[in-house]
């Protein structure tokens, strides 16, 4: 987690760091994630920029201010020193992503460093599926629904290999050959509970029915759409061959499309 605005000016000119603030911001992630942790802080610029003194000096103050909390709150062996700070550019064209720069703390002060951005294989499918919904040149619902329906089988396959990885590393810790890791068996534990939870008869059952009433919804939306068109070609194939006695004053007529009237052919 990354915290904006953690920086207030202060009356001699200088800015220094917004504890509460920050702090703040942290108890809203904990009510959120609570295995959210906050890493560091970041400046916008409008062009490309250095790090200065300036940023260290809050840096500083920023990691002191996260530390002394989770030092309190009994959970310094988990909380991360905050120590990273990072230079973001708000210029180039609505296209382009954003120039970042990042930087950690060391014993020279703040380090330039390179990085890359790692997501999971279910993550990317996420964010593919948000960004690009439809496939390039096939902008129609059954090319959406036919790309949704791929993203959903790929998800299910990542999902599946995870699965086959987590049994199989709790399986070689029960017969001791891996070494017990507790977050990830408390992280198994609650994955299980949840599955539960949403595996209850009740929720089978309203699934159920959300189910069977959206596919007699599209049923009755299908047959009606036939029928619809089937009666109007009914009544047209009566209008050409004359036979006014089974033709009914259906959608066909009221908009007018029929025949012009001819001598002979009195059109209802």
């Amino acid at each position: 987690m990354a915290v904006e605005g953690a920086a207030i000016a202060a009356s001699d000119g200088t800015t220094r760091a917004d504890a509460a603030l920050a702090l703040e911001r942290d108890a809203a992630a904990r009510r959120t994630r609570d295995d959210v942790r906050p890493l560091g802080w970041y400046r916008v610029v409008d062009d490309r920029d250095e790090a200065n003194e300036e940023d260290l000096a809050i840096g500083d103050a920023f990691a002191r201010d996260v530390m002394a909390r989770a030092t309190r709150d009994g959970d310094d062996g988990e909380a991360a020193a905050a120590a990273v700070f990072a230079l973001v550019s708000a210029r180039g064209g609505a296209d382009d992503a954003p120039g970042v720069r990042w930087y950690e703390r060391g014993s020279d002060g703040l380090r330039e460093e390179t990085f890359t951005v790692e997501m999971l294989e279910a993550e990317r499918i996420v964010v593919d599926e948000v960004a690009k919904i439809a496939p390039e040149g096939r902008d129609s619902r059954s090319a959406r629904f036919a790309s949704s329906l791929e993203s959903a089988a790929t998800a299910t396959t990542a999902l599946r290999d995870r699965l086959a990885v987590v049994l199989e590393y709790l399986r070689a810790v029960k017969d001791g050959r891996a070494v017990l890791d507790r977050d990830v068996l408390r992280e198994v534990a609650k994955a299980m509970v949840v599955l539960r939870t949403s595996s209850s008869e009740a929720l089978r059952e309203d699934f159920a029915d959300e189910y069977e009433n959206t596919l007699v919804l599209n049923y009755l939306t299908a047959m009606t759409k036939t029928t619809d068109g089937l009666s109007e070609a009914i009544d047209k194939f009566h209008i050409v061959h004359g036979d006014h006695s089974l033709v009914t004053a259906t959608r066909f007529h009221t908009r007018g499309r029929g025949m012009p009237p001819t001598p002979g052919h009195d059109l209802i």
